[in-house]
């Protein structure tokens, strides 16, 4: 005798025998995926793996409806879900009670899904076997990648000095000033919290303490600190973290990721008071001269609560640093989304998109950053997400296929700095199911996608992107030595 389950689906009653279902849990919540098929619903954790969820109401007959269970298979030694009404009885059958599929099943229900049939009391259980279900749903994705060849997330010895070239600064507004930090600094950039409790005996820049999973970090101000009257807004919170030791410093908003060389970093004015030569590296002149940024150095606010570690957790506390991985954090419409540090040189105000003619749909125009004309992709037209052009206000400067390009997005939420264990790869069918993404970051309740700029444009796609910032950059250049018109 053989020991199965039977559930509802799509108003019909379907059989799985427990050796392939590892567990039943309710729904999860579900993230969706852009761009991933109709049948994947999106992925879900489930105690610290990442699985796809698959409809089977969606696979079987390209129809929705709400699901109440999941039912966990193991494939191929990966986890998935199978979504379903709801799970109705476990029964067991004999082999002899067993019957092949026949025309009997009718043509909605599709064959190749379906191992056997069975009869309960003169109702008819048809019996899926979820490898099945997986491979079919797949296999068209498979044929794709095998004709475009599988690709990583990687940066070119080339595009990894480019890269280097520079510091990575946070640009941020605090109180009707500008300031910047450097981004290995930031630990993450966080909502400004619900709850601040005001710290006895601390200095007045000491705004009081507040938490977050778990810590209790304490929150400062700048301007505060500076001995200004002027409050910020109360957006965001920039933690940062040296020696172990976390501290919040408050900010109306994050600006912008810059890269800053060497000589655009001026020393401080000798006219400086003693307060502000302690917090401050440097002034940044960005555009020329035109913009005029703090430099912010982390230490002295650590140094000043008296929370500087010793020399031996100090050392300890680099070694696990050394193994985190940062991200640029960024939303598009409703979706959570990140790029690996590594593969973002900066990310900017969106300026003047100028339109090109004959531009693939996926390019929204090219914009003027510094004299370069930079081509600008639209995530959202890539990943089929449905957001308007104005709502979109930022642009990640990043490398794609040894050339630099925008990404169009709506906002960028912050940095993150997480541990590899906090990153949970996606699993072979959640990838073959939205190819666009190679993971997705654990950040409490939420998960954040990382998007694999490797596999976001197919060959096709990368040549014309190729072609057109060529013929771009070569019309400006022609301009320029053609000169102003007499």
């Amino acid at each position: 005798m053989k020991k199965a389950i039977t559930v509802s689906s799509g108003g019909e009653v379907f059989g799985f025998f427990m050796d392939d279902v590892k567990e039943i849990v309710k729904c999860p919540r579900i993230f969706s995926v852009p761009k991933a098929p109709e049948y994947v619903k999106g992925i879900a954790t489930l105690r610290g793996d990442c699985l796809p969820i698959i409809s089977l109401s969606r696979l079987l007959w390209e129809r929705d409806e709400d699901g109440e269970k999941v039912l966990i298979g193991q494939i191929n030694g990966e986890l998935v879900g199978f979504l379903v009404a709801e799970v109705n009885k476990v029964i067991e059958v004999s082999d002899e009670d067993l019957k092949r599929p026949s025309s009997a099943l009718g043509k909605d229900i599709k064959k190749k899904y379906v191992s056997a049939v069975y009869t309960d009391n003169g109702e008819l259980i048809t019996f899926l076997q979820m490898k099945k279900l997986v491979d079919a749903g797949t296999s068209k994705k498979q044929q794709k990648k095998a004709v475009s060849g599988g690709s990583k997330q990687k940066v070119s010895s080339g595009v990894q000095q480019d890269v280097d070239h520079g510091e990575s600064v946070l640009i941020f507004d605090a109180g009707g000033d500008v300031y910047g930090i450097a981004v290995s600094d930031v630990k993450e950039i966080v909502e400004y919290p619900e709850r601040v409790v005001p710290a006895p005996s601390a200095p007045c820049h000491v705004l009081g303490l507040f938490s977050i999973r778990g810590k209790v970090i304490p929150l400062i101000s700048i301007k505060r600190f500076l001995g200004s009257e002027v409050e910020s807004v109360q957006g965001r919170v920039i933690i940062i973290q040296k020696a172990g030791v976390e501290v919040g410093l408050e900010a109306d908003s994050a600006r912008e990721i810059r890269k800053v060389r060497k000589e655009e970093v001026v020393p401080p004015p000798s006219s400086l008071d003693q307060q502000q030569e302690k917090i401050l590296k440097g002034i940044i002149k960005l555009d020329g001269g035109k913009r005029l940024v703090h430099f912010l150095d982390p230490e002295p606010f650590i140094e000043l609560e008296g929370m500087v570690s010793n020399e031996e957790s100090m050392e300890e506390e680099m070694k696990i640093q050394e193994q985190r991985k940062m991200f640029v954090w960024f939303s598009l419409a409703s979706d959570a989304m990140a790029l690996p540090i590594e593969v973002v040189k900066e990310a900017v105000n969106v300026d003047k998109i100028v339109p090109v003619p004959r531009a693939p749909k996926f390019v929204e125009g090219v914009m003027n950053l510094r004299g370069e004309v930079l081509p600008i992709i639209s995530l959202a037209k890539l990943l089929g997400s449905e957001v308007e052009r104005n709502e979109c206000k930022k642009v990640i400067v990043t490398y794609l296929d040894g050339a630099e390009a925008g990404l169009l997005v709506k906002e960028i939420k912050g940095i993150l700095r997480v541990s590899e264990a906090d990153v949970s790869p996606l699993s072979e069918v959640a990838k073959e199911a939205a190819q666009a993404f190679s993971g997705a970051i654990r950040r409490d309740d939420d998960l954040i996608l990382v998007l694999n700029m490797e596999a976001l444009l197919s060959g096709t796609d990368k040549e014309k992107l190729r072609v057109l910032t060529a013929e771009e950059g070569g019309a400006e250049a022609h301009e320029e030595d053609q000169g102003p018109s007499s």
